[in-house]
């Protein structure tokens, strides 16, 4: 099978220190090769519908870049468009290609360094996911993140050691398509100490 990408992407300069930025292209993922070659079910012997090898996937991105005096932030809005989405089914503990998607979304990257070896860092993005057209069953996609923040700390505490502490947020996400079944938010949380036993 064969697919094209062509992407385009522009840049202005604004300053030394900012920059905006867009840009368009399609992309793909690949489908499990078994769906895209099965004829019937092999539970039940049942005529199937073969799946595409591959799925488009449209995007596009509006953002800007600031960067100086020990702070590099990025803000941007994006659109993506997915031929068919990839679900992982947890009765089968496998993943099938369901109807056509698409998503908006916004995210921040921040990470600044008030002074040398100390280093602090956010990162955030929120997502809107729905299956394209009306479906009977629901538009929300299963699984999909409605958010997600990370914002770390890491700080040199000696010439040989490095201190690093990290959470992060994982939004809420729906289960099934029409919504009434949900996951709850969750946080994980990483404490890293490294020393340097030298050469």
């Amino acid at each position: 099978d064969v697919i094209g990408s062509p992407k385009l992407t522009l840049a202005w300069r604004v300053s030394p220190q900012v920059e905006l930025y867009a840009d368009a292209g399609r992309g793909f993922h690949s489908n499990d090769v078994r769906g895209a070659v099965q004829r019937v079910s092999p539970t039940t012997l049942d005529p199937v519908d073969r799946v595409p090898l591959f799925a488009a996937a449209d995007g596009a991105e509006l953002g800007a870049r600031y960067e100086g005096h020990g702070l590099t932030a990025s803000v941007a809005v994006w659109a993506l468009r997915l031929q068919s989405e990839l679900v992982y089914v947890g009765d089968a503990g496998d993943t099938e290609s369901t109807d056509g998607t698409k998503r908006l979304g916004a995210e921040v990257l921040v990470s600044w360094s008030p002074r040398p070896g100390i280093n602090l860092d956010f990162s955030g993005a929120a997502t809107r996911a729905r299956y394209r057209g009306d479906p009977a069953t629901g538009d929300r996609i299963p699984n999909a993140l409605e958010y997600v923040a990370t914002a770390g700390a890491t700080v040199r505490v000696t010439d040989a050691s490095v201190a690093q502490l990290t959470v992060r947020r994982l939004g809420p996400a729906p289960l099934i398509e029409d919504d009434s079944a949900r996951s709850k938010s969750s946080t994980v949380v990483n404490l890293a100490y490294t020393y340097s036993l030298g050469p």
